[in-house]
């Protein structure tokens, strides 16, 4: 059997101490991340990676309801626009309305597949 009391007597405590507190710190400092409350669920922490992905998924809804707000906007311009020509006394111009209605049609359709897309991203 080893004799304790010739371990204590040969053991630097303060070294010893401080050999400990070191290492304690590492692991504190290598093993836990730190976190913010999540933008979406403000009850849970996120790590950065985390928030990232939320930022990314927010910053593409926004771009989602952006260009559904600029593809409302043109679709009044157009409208509006048509509206003063007829009341000037000009033609109605179908085949020029009938492109801008498929060139919306067109956008409306991208915004859609990117929304679905993100939200794809989002549920994995």
């Amino acid at each position: 059997m080893l004799n304790l009391m010739f371990l204590f007597h040969k053991i630097n405590w303060p070294k010893m101490l401080s050999v400990v507190a070191a290492v304690l710190f590492l692991v504190w400092a290598v093993g836990c991340q730190p976190t913010v409350p999540s933008l979406r669920n403000p009850g849970t922490n996120v790590t950065a990676p985390q928030l990232q992905v939320e930022m990314e998924a927010l910053l593409a809804q926004f771009d989602i309801r952006k260009a559904s707000l600029e593809e409302q906007e043109k679709f009044r311009k157009l409208l509006f626009d048509n509206a003063l020509l007829v009341a000037d006394g000009g033609t109605l111009n179908p085949i020029g309305i009938l492109t801008s209605l498929l060139a919306f049609y067109g956008v409306g359709s991208a915004a859609n597949d990117t929304r679905k897309a993100v939200k794809k991203l989002k549920t994995k």
